[in-house]
């Protein structure tokens, strides 16, 4: 395998294509990342997933805070047992209430 990618002839020496890539080879000029930082394309879809993100961990946050709001009712859901804690207790309207 490594012989067969060492036999291949690289783009960058086939004479073809040395407009595509004439500039970009050397040491003033904009190197990959400049190029696609500024990228309309890349700062537009990046601005967009980042707004997206933003959105979601809000409406995330919203969802934990209702779902803490619930904590206790969830817990007393889980935990009691209608035969061992209310009917086998006789309850008063007071017990109840609590």
């Amino acid at each position: 395998m490594l012989g067969t990618a060492e036999e291949v002839n690289r783009v960058t020496t086939q004479p073809d294509f040395q407009h595509h890539i004439h500039g970009l080879m050397t040491d003033t000029a904009p190197r990959f990342r400049s190029i696609v930082d500024h990228s309309f394309a890349y700062t537009t879809i990046r601005d967009q997933i980042i707004s997206q993100l933003d959105q979601d961990f809000s409406l995330l946050e919203k969802q934990a805070k209702k779902a803490e709001e619930c904590r206790d009712i969830y817990k007393f859901m889980i935990t009691f047992d209608f035969e061992e804690d209310f009917k086998s207790t006789k309850p008063t309207i007071d017990s109840i209430k609590q």
